[in-house]
């Protein structure tokens, strides 16, 4: 089994990024092994109290005190306050009641406390204002702005209370009740640097069309190519390529290069990965992802699930401080992305680079990988939760020329990619190709698409097919791409 404080750092680094019911499970599995480990009953009563769990918080912290009764005034603290909350307070019995029958149940209760001349329960500030976050977090960003405008009716004086809702407003997507509610708590106290900052930003984003629905609010093409959200996604000022919808289609992530010209004559490249989301049925401004900026980011995908992105990036890593392109990795948590991790061996390689990852909906990865001087396009099954040993994939697919940029359909049924450095006399030279998946498994030779762009990639419903060219991206009906199939796959 795992050390003691092995799991100790594991459990306290998911509480850190969040995913307080996964450090949960370690704390508990910690706690079976001993029993008796005040380490663990600590760590259990703390993520209990993080989540509102107060009645499991109790059991923990009387725990620890039936071990160890001297030198814990901490705990003894602790058992005081979520004792207290459970006898006396309002927020208590209002987010049971959310628990249990949803945000107007909730809102029924509170009216029911108000409205009761013998109610002996406490109202706190800081308690109401924990259960807005702890929505906050779990994604349901109406609930928790419900619950912080009741915080503002309990306490208008306070400038927290205003900044707290003002924050939910921003994440939802509403920037006009967002600033008016920072400038509120900002009248109140002054000296509040946060809403200084966040209405600075807000000001920024004040300038973004409102854009609804789906495919941030853009007409559909047809099967003439055009250019995605022309002067908002793809504009004059940068060189955009390359983009993806999240699974459930609620988030748009693209890439724009900042490399200079100098750089580009120097073979060195730049870009950081661009992120919007729909929020309440709005998209919000695109943003810097959390995990690009400091180190060049590209090529990112999903996971099926959408709980991982994968995405390319020359940042150091383990097993080697060169500055080479690598698969790197970000998990989703309650409090967004994780910090990055590389996808190690045996995708992972110190014999070259590997990058440009694309997965299908069983988790097989296509990728691009160094080979002999040139570069190939691999697979890797997912197997037992992990990625087994990279295969090369066959002379439909790979030639003596490089190929690169791969497209995996969901179902496996077409792989799209670009060949390099292909002579015009073969096949119509380089360019982006299309190889289909035959009954029998195997796959037919490659052909040109005849479609000037690279970075293929369908959104998540399947109706439309997104490319990038000339320093935009494009978007086309994905029956474009159907047609080219084979007559005898149809």
């Amino acid at each position: 089994d795992p050390p003691d404080l092995m799991l100790t750092f594991e459990g306290d680094k998911l509480s850190q990024q969040g995913k307080t019911k996964e450090a949960i499970e370690v704390f508990e599995y910690m706690l079976r092994q001993n029993p008796k480990s005040l380490n663990s009953l600590w760590r259990l009563g703390e993520a209990y109290r993080n989540i509102g769990d107060f009645e499991l918080a109790r059991k923990s912290y009387k725990a620890f005190l039936e071990i160890r009764d001297v030198d814990a005034a901490m705990i003894h603290s602790r058992l005081n306050m979520v004792e207290r909350m459970i006898k006396s307070s309002a927020a208590y019995r209002i987010e049971q009641e959310i628990t249990k029958n949803g945000l107007q149940g909730g809102l029924k209760k509170y009216q029911e406390i108000r409205s009761d001349l013998k109610n002996e329960l406490y109202f706190e500030e800081s308690e109401f204002n924990a259960i807005g976050y702890r929505l906050m977090g779990a994604g349901k960003m109406k609930d928790a702005i419900e619950i912080l405008k009741l915080n503002v009716e309990l306490y208008p004086e306070s400038a927290n209370v205003y900044d707290s809702l003002a924050e939910a407003y921003m994440n939802s997507g509403n920037t006009k009740n967002a600033i008016k509610n920072y400038k509120k708590s900002l009248e109140i106290n002054p000296d509040n640097n946060n809403a200084k900052e966040m209405l600075k930003r807000l000001a920024q984003q004040d300038d973004f069309p409102v854009l609804k629905g789906p495919y941030l609010g853009q007409k559909p093409p047809g099967l003439r190519p055009e250019i995605f959200a022309p002067g908002i996604i793809s504009t004059k000022e940068k060189y955009e390529l390359n983009s993806i919808f999240s699974p459930k289609g609620d988030e748009f992530y693209y890439e724009f290069s900042t490399t200079t010209p100098e750089e580009k004559k120097e073979g060195k490249y730049f870009y950081i990965i661009m992120v919007s989301k729909q929020i309440d049925g709005i998209w919000t401004k695109p943003r810097m992802a959390p995990f690009s900026g400091k180190y060049s980011t590209v090529d990112m995908c999903f996971s099926p699930d959408g709980n991982r992105l994968y995405f390319c990036s020359d940042r150091a890593n383990p097993w080697n401080s060169l500055s080479n392109m690598h698969i790197w990795y970000v998990e989703r948590s309650g409090q967004g992305w994780s910090e990055p991790k590389i996808l190690g061996p045996p995708i992972y390689s110190t014999q070259g680079e590997q990058g440009q990852p694309t997965i299908a909906k069983n988790r097989t990865m296509y990728f691009r990988k160094d080979s002999k001087g040139s570069f190939d396009l691999y697979y890797s099954k997912y197997v037992n939760g992990k990625y087994s040993k990279p295969v090369i994939l066959g002379k439909a697919i790979n030639t003596q020329y490089s190929e690169g940029k791969p497209f995996i359909a969901p179902d496996e049924s077409c792989l799209l990619f670009i060949r390099y450095e292909m002579p015009a006399y073969i096949d119509g030279g380089k360019g982006l190709y299309i190889s289909f998946r035959s009954e029998d498994g195997s796959w037919t030779q490659a052909k040109n698409t005849n479609i000037y762009g690279s970075l293929p990639k369908f959104t998540p419903d399947g109706k439309y097919f997104f490319f990038s060219q000339g320093g935009d991206i494009y978007w086309v009906n994905s029956k474009v791409i159907e047609n080219l199939k084979p007559k005898e796959l149809k």
